[in-house]
């Protein structure tokens, strides 16, 4: 069925195309087999923050640091642009080698140098996971008003694994949807989470501090640095010929414009968080609206930590 598809992607061809596994895993893609663009890259850097787990850490400018919502998104925006240079960076190896990223380390620091960063990565792939499966079964027990999220988390860790079986394809389809999807409701609970007054009924104790302001910094730049290990498990994908640049810009705006996005969302859910549960706080503050965001957000984080198991089994 597999080579069949690939000689004939058209009809019902085209749907059995999607539901077919992977093939070459951490072998190089082949120039013929190259059928990455630069939309669909972009969509998959967009979409992959579009996480409750990237609320929750820009939330932390205000909960954690005691900073303004001026001074946490301004701290956002920085760390994130400067951050994202690395992993883009990375990314642009992709086209000209065609494999993994973490099977590029061997070439930069040996066999044993790379077989360690690779240990590294897998821990750092297991850590995202577990907390994307917290935070998203947070999100599912808001909408619930369950008291427990153990049912959440087994949910979401079938669903990613699920994904992430069939590999790239799939996994780059429906980061791409989810990502347009989750977008448009961050920007509407942004616009919603701006004009309640609740938002800004208490934050006389925030401000701006040195240390407070620098933290938020390192934290937007070491959350896309720690995408370096993951990027070119996707630009592989692209042509090698003007590849390496395609996959850099695709790469670094999908990171930035979508990590910087949510973020933002999060530092207004800071200024109302007063338990620790960024995901209440955001659903009180949307409303009736609330139930839905939270419920997109549930089922987005469980598609997009694919990536995590994906990039893992690299």
């Amino acid at each position: 069925m597999i080579e069949d598809t690939l000689k004939n992607p058209t009809g019902s061809d085209r749907t059995a195309k999607l539901i077919t596994f992977e093939r070459r895993h951490i072998r190089p893609i082949p120039l013929d087999e190259r059928h990455g663009t630069t939309r669909g890259l972009f969509f998959v850097w967009l979409g992959i923050n579009m996480l409750p787990l990237t609320v929750v850490t820009g939330a932390l400018g205000p909960t954690l640091f005691g900073l303004s919502l001026g001074w946490t998104i301004t701290a956002v925006v920085i760390g994130n642009v400067i951050g994202g240079l690395g992993a883009a960076l990375h990314a642009s190896q992709g086209p000209q080698l065609g494999i993994p990223q973490m099977l590029q380390a061997r070439g930069q620091f040996g066999y044993f140098g790379g077989s360690i960063l690779a240990l590294i990565a897998l821990i750092m792939f297991l850590g995202f996971f577990a907390s994307n499966l917290v935070v998203a079964a947070q999100s599912f027990a808001a909408v619930f008003q369950s008291d427990s999220i153990n049912a959440g988390i087994i949910v979401c860790a079938v669903i990613a694994l699920a994904v992430a079986i069939f590999g790239y394809d799939l996994v780059r389809k429906l980061m791409g949807v989810f990502s347009v999807v989750v977008g448009v409701l961050v920007v509407i609970s942004i616009v919603i989470a701006a004009s309640n007054p609740a938002t800004f009924a208490v934050q006389s104790d925030l401000g701006f501090t040195v240390a407070g302001f620098f933290g938020m910094l390192a934290i937007g730049v070491t959350w896309q640095l720690a995408y370096a290990p993951y990027v070119s498990d996707y630009s592989r994908y692209m042509p090698k010929e003007g590849g390496s640049r395609q996959a850099f810009w695709a790469t670094y705006l999908g990171l930035v414009i979508g990590t910087v996005l949510v973020m933002i969302l999060g530092a207004f859910v800071g200024l109302t968080t007063t338990d620790g549960d960024a995901m209440s706080a955001l659903g009180g503050l949307l409303g009736g609206f609330g139930p839905i965001v939270l419920f997109a957000f549930g089922i987005a984080s469980a598609v997009m930590n694919s990536s995590n198991i994906y990039s893992g089994v690299m």
